[in-house]
């Protein structure tokens, strides 16, 4: 779950609501369960590299019904934290991955923005998920040739 969460940008009641009829080909479709998405609309997430290896990995494909029987992933996270004895992951962390890995690797931000179900455009990804790890921004810097 830990894994899907991150690879796949999803809210925290998205992932727990993700059934194995969601995955379409080369799309994630993110519908949100009962109460649908945060904004009431599906929305595709196209298969990345690493949520594929994911999906292989466990055979959420040959699946049916939901992937997780989990009914907070924000518990689910706590739990598994609190018995492993490190510090406390929450599923807006890995969202956060999520967003700062697309736009580190180069995606525009209103890619990522439609992706993560943000329908400003980009305006609340840029304000919340642009906190640039150290090393990448070295690695921009060094591009710059005035």
């Amino acid at each position: 779950m830990v894994e899907f969460a991150a690879y796949s940008g999803a809210r925290p009641a998205e992932v727990a609501a993700i059934r194995a009829e969601d995955i379409d080909g080369d799309w994630l479709v993110i519908r949100g369960g009962e109460d649908g998405t945060k904004n009431h609309e599906e929305r595709l997430v196209p298969i990345n590299k690493a949520l594929k290896e994911v999906i292989e990995r466990e055979g959420f494909e040959q699946r049916t019904g939901r992937l997780f029987h989990i009914k907070s992933t924000t518990r689910a996270l706590h739990n598994a934290c609190e018995r492993l004895g490190i510090d406390s992951v929450t599923p807006y962390t890995l969202r956060h991955f999520f967003a700062t890995s697309c736009m580190e690797a180069g995606v525009d931000v209103a890619t990522v923005a439609d992706w993560m179900g943000h329908k400003d455009g980009g305006v609340l990804l840029l304000k919340t998920y642009t906190h640039v790890r150290r090393a990448h921004s070295l690695r921009e810097a060094a591009r710059l040739d005035f």
